[in-house]
């Protein structure tokens, strides 16, 4: 059998540029394979790890003044509706939400809405607008004058309102949020972070930020209705602690930046006006599921390199509120939000939900606009969303792979057998000579091996440039780090070890199949000839 498989590889070797195509072809497939699959199996991997350690919601709300109905805005906060599923705020002077000045600077400027519905939806879009601006910063000037004054925010509101809404981020928006889920909480599960956006600048005079701050919360909040944290941080390395002074940032962001745990970061203008985020201890690198890819927040312009998602407690979120956003000289690039996830709960859907945010005897009149986006299924969130469509290339990339290498194997068998074909006779006697079927066999799946195996390596090494291009494709839309070559033990164990079996069992059992046909074919042939010959003899 020695002098056999000798004999097979001397040919292999002196039919030298044959066996290289075979070999090239290989190794061209397995490069464009590889390098591919590198990146978008490994952010695959992550993010199937994150996904299953999450606590996932349905949907999310937006809060936003601004997309009021007009219809909305004048008749729950102004004339008091009850039509609405919440209650409406109540002031003793019967003005709504509105001060005695508010309420005539109005009229002076959208005239008396009594009885005009015209008037009503001026007073709407006004009133929206100055609830917008309250949010944001509750002295802005309005376009409301009252005695040649220009009013601040914080005077067309009465203080009933101002005490109430305090207590909520200063957000109607987000007040009636919360308010339709508590009368619906048989239906529905909120859960609520605060979250911020900082650009950091090392100098007054900088132009380019040094650092771009997704900031949200760190702290375990186990929503009594679900008993579960709903989007928990998921640690790739070090502790959540939550003190003060430590937090856990995304580890791309520390890998791209040579950030060590117990390293600090220095917030430069935010830790003026937030003392505990002057230098904070890095505790921990970790993410949650919705800040695998940079928030909506983030410009695309900027550099995604010094981007992270931090996770802080509680405590500094709320001090970050009160020392930051309610400062007239915010910090440039300095963005609020109230992040809420909804879970559905007794079979509620998307419907249930819709029409909770309309009048409670009829769906078309809605809490806010039709074209709005503030109910956003989890799918569609746009960190989501980029993760999502990263999964459908990966699955288009996993599927080209697979053709690929198939189609290399359907190549080399072709190619086999063309050979077995030349070395028919050569064949026949060695089995003459009473070589098993079994033991030729084994010749030609060694020369497929060989040619596999050679052209994974020479793939393997040559994808190097490839896997690195296909790692910058990637790394702005994600905030995990991952590898720019590929050398994972699972991976190199499917390259080297799963394809060359897989293919050597298969390139052993099709040749098998093809030498026993061979000698069928040839048996026939001899017994068709010496029939010629016998009739041929009779005949004579």
């Amino acid at each position: 059998m020695k002098k056999v498989l000798k004999s097979y590889i001397r040919t292999y070797l002196k039919q030298w540029i044959e066996s290289l195509g075979l070999i090239l072809f290989v190794t061209i497939l397995s490069l464009a394979v590889i390098g591919i699959l590198a990146s978008t199996l490994q952010l695959s991997g992550k993010n199937k790890s994150i996904n299953q350690a999450t606590n996932t919601w349905n949907y999310s709300l937006i809060s936003s003044p601004s997309k009021f109905e007009n219809e909305f805005t004048y008749s729950y906060f102004v004339a008091e509706s009850t039509a609405y599923n919440l209650a409406p705020i109540k002031d003793p002077n019967g003005l709504g939400i509105l001060s005695q000045v508010g309420y005539d600077a109005l009229k002076s400027k959208d005239n008396d809405p009594i009885g005009n519905v015209e008037n009503q939806l001026a007073w709407g879009e006004d009133l929206k607008n100055i609830l917008n601006n309250y949010f944001n910063y509750p002295e802005t000037p309005t376009d409301l004058s009252y005695g040649g004054k220009t009013l601040l925010a914080s005077e067309v509101f009465n203080d009933v309102f101002k005490n109430i809404i305090k207590n909520y981020y200063n957000d109607a928006s987000y007040y009636v949020n919360n308010k339709i889920m508590e009368t619906y909480q048989n239906q529905f599960a909120l859960s609520v972070d605060l979250e911020f956006y900082y650009e950091s600048y090392g100098t007054p005079t900088t132009i380019t930020p040094d650092g771009y701050y997704y900031i949200t919360s760190g702290t375990k909040k186990i929503n009594p209705t679900l008993g579960k944290w709903v989007d928990n941080p998921v640690m790739l390395k070090g502790e959540n602690k939550t003190q003060d002074n430590e937090i856990v940032v995304t580890d791309k962001f520390a890998k791209d930046n040579n950030y060590q745990l117990n390293d600090k970061i220095n917030f430069y203008n935010l830790g003026t006006l937030v003392p505990e985020l002057k230098e904070p201890v890095i505790s921990g690198f970790g993410t949650k599921v919705d800040t695998l890819s940079q928030s909506d927040y983030f410009s695309m312009t900027g550099d995604p390199s010094k981007y992270a998602a931090v996770f802080i407690n509680d405590n500094i979120l709320n001090k970050m509120y009160q020392n930051v956003w309610l400062n007239q000289n915010k910090p440039k690039g300095f963005n609020f939000g109230i992040n809420q996830k909804v879970n559905f709960l007794n079979n509620s859907s998307f419907t249930t939900l819709r029409n909770v945010f309309t009048q409670k005897n009829n769906f078309d009149k809605s809490v806010y606009l039709a074209s709005s986006g503030v109910l956003i299924a989890y799918n569609s969130l746009g960190p989501i969303s980029k993760i999502s469509s990263m999964k459908v290339t990966t699955t288009i990339y996993t599927l080209l792979g697979i053709g690929m290498i198939v189609l290399a194997f359907i190549f080399i068998s072709f190619v086999m057998k063309k050979e077995m074909n030349k070395t028919r006779k050569q064949l026949g006697i060695f089995k003459a000579l009473g070589y098993r079927t079994s033991e030729l066999v084994w010749i030609f799946t060694v020369k497929t091996l060989i040619t596999i195996m050679g052209g994974l390596i020479f793939g393997y090494l040559l994808s190097i440039p490839l896997q690195i291009y296909m790692y910058g494709q990637f790394e702005t839309m994600v905030t995990i780090s991952y590898d720019k070559v590929y050398a994972g033990w699972g991976f190199m164990t499917i390259i080297f070890i799963v394809v060359p079996v897989f293919f050597t069992i298969a390139s052993y059992i099709t040749t098998f199949l093809y030498i026993r046909l061979l000698a069928l074919l040839v048996k026939k042939l001899q017994i068709f000839v010496k029939k010629i010959l016998i009739e041929k003899y009779n005949f004579n």
